[in-house]
């Protein structure tokens, strides 16, 4: 019972740590006061990127990961969330191609704009390709792993 519980804390610790650097890699821009109507959309990227990529790599020690019925729901899910992030990316980019990043910084002198400017746009481009990504790897490490439950008795 103890072992369940130091697993489900850790599990909590992961969340909270991984929403704790999402924060942080936002920070500049709510910092500078920036009106950047996709900061919603960026925070999910980078916790859905952190969690995803501790998925890949370290399911086995995620307390769920026996639980075949929850494999199945985060298998289909990802069907919708991989969507859900390509729209969000191809509404961002968009938004630099009809109205430009020096919108959300024109209240900054200039050497902070072009500084913040380069910093929101590679930061989201980078967390949300990688989201992306890492979301479409998910569903391969569901069924390796239900199939690796199934016939070898291991996640």
């Amino acid at each position: 019972m103890n072992v369940l519980r130091n697993i489900w804390t850790i599990e909590l610790i992961w969340w909270i740590s991984a929403a704790l650097l999402a924060a942080l890699i936002l920070f500049p821009i709510h910092f500078y006061k920036i009106e950047f109507e996709f900061y919603k959309v960026n925070f999910f990227y980078i916790l859905g990127l952190i969690l995803f990529v501790r998925w890949i790599f370290l399911w086995k020690y995620t307390p769920y990961a026996w639980w075949i019925p929850f494999k199945l729901v985060v298998l289909f899910l990802m069907i919708p969330v991989v969507f859900w992030g390509i729209t969000s990316f191809y509404g961002f980019k968009g938004y630099l191609d009809e109205v430009g990043i020096q919108e959300f910084v024109s209240h900054l002198n200039e050497a902070d704009q072009s500084s913040l400017s380069v910093y929101i746009r590679t930061e989201m481009i980078f967390f949300a390709s990688a989201f992306i990504f890492s979301g479409c790897c998910i569903p391969l490490k569901m069924i390796a792993s239900i199939w690796k439950q199934y016939n070898r008795n291991t996640v």
